[in-house]
């Protein structure tokens, strides 16, 4: 398990002039084993960075990063038989029979006691294995802070993704247009049939202060 315990972080000052921005402040994350995350969030919001925190690559200036009750202070090898693995945008420049390929081997190693941490733009290529999401963003103060933290299982229990005509827009949370029509997320009946979670969708939604 991977805990972020309350870590402050601001770019050095070499990169970044006199006003250092706090990326993050007070920052709390768990990581449970047997998951693949999904980490999505516009571009600045610390995804890169967060990664670089937690292999070790950069150090909070506060708080503390636990792997396995472990303080980190350094980094660690993302090999073939690692039990954390942390991916940025591993799919871009793979054609489609590679970004195939790819979900293939990260299903087929997926194992009890593994973490996979993706951060991506490239949703599409990754939601078919993706089994919780996080999705980063921007507070006041411009630092980062966690928008949703949620399992597939639970999104998939608590919400409806699918397609509307425009008479059929009761109950509904977010709406947006597509070439099906209108896509929209509305909040699951007791008795509603459970749909594919579409995460382009959620994040659109999220983003907009809608969920």
């Amino acid at each position: 398990m991977i805990k972020v315990n309350k870590i402050q972080y601001a770019y050095p000052q070499k990169w970044s002039g006199k006003n250092r921005p706090m990326v993050f402040w007070n920052f709390s994350l768990t990581l449970e084993e047997n998951k693949i995350y999904g980490l999505l969030g516009k571009n600045g919001t610390g995804k890169s960075t967060l990664l670089y925190l937690l292999a070790g690559l950069n150090a909070a200036q506060k708080g503390k990063i636990f792997i396995d009750d472990d303080d980190v202070i350094m980094s660690f090898a993302l090999a073939t038989n690692a039990k954390y693995l942390l991916m940025d945008e591993p799919t871009n420049g793979l054609d489609i029979e590679s970004k195939s390929l790819f979900r293939k081997v990260i299903a087929q190693n997926m194992t009890d006691d593994r973490t996979l941490l993706i951060s991506t733009h490239q949703v599409h290529d990754v939601e078919n294995i993706i089994d919780h999401i996080l999705i980063l963003g921007k507070d006041d103060k411009h630092q980062t802070k966690l928008l949703l933290d949620k399992s597939i299982a639970e999104l998939s229990d608590t919400y409806v993704f699918e397609h509307r005509d425009d008479d059929q827009m009761g109950n509904v949370i977010y709406s947006e247009p597509s070439l099906q029509g209108t896509s929209i997320i509305a909040h699951r009946t007791p008795r509603g049939t459970e749909t594919p979670v579409n995460i382009e969708l959620l994040y659109n939604a999220v983003n907009n202060g809608k969920l």
